[in-house]
């Protein structure tokens, strides 16, 4: 389950995609600091290779394909969230 990311009002979103978020205990793991970067992108990847994650993946590049989407979360650091690792598989898809 993923959680909607706090501080964000859900009347400025216009679409939430849970299929693409970190998975819960992923999430804790890493920020307890009990997994490395690199093991938290292979086991986001992982999980990403499901066929429900393919499909949204593909999903959102067609939004992608359409017109400028921006990802939102919770994280400070894009580059250390698992946007940075989401937008690598949409720009693979287009």
């Amino acid at each position: 389950m993923t959680l909607w990311p706090r501080g964000v009002r859900k009347t400025s979103v216009d679409l939430w995609i849970k299929g693409v978020g970190t998975n819960r205990e992923l999430i804790k793991e890493w920020k307890a600091g009990r997994v490395t970067r690199a093991e938290y992108e292979k086991r986001y990847y992982d999980d990403m290779k499901g066929e429900a994650q393919q499909k949204l993946v593909k999903e959102l590049a067609g939004y992608a394909r359409e017109g400028p989407i921006t990802l939102l979360c919770s994280c400070k650091d894009p580059n250390l969230c698992h946007r940075s690792l989401l937008k690598k598989l949409i720009e693979a898809e287009l």
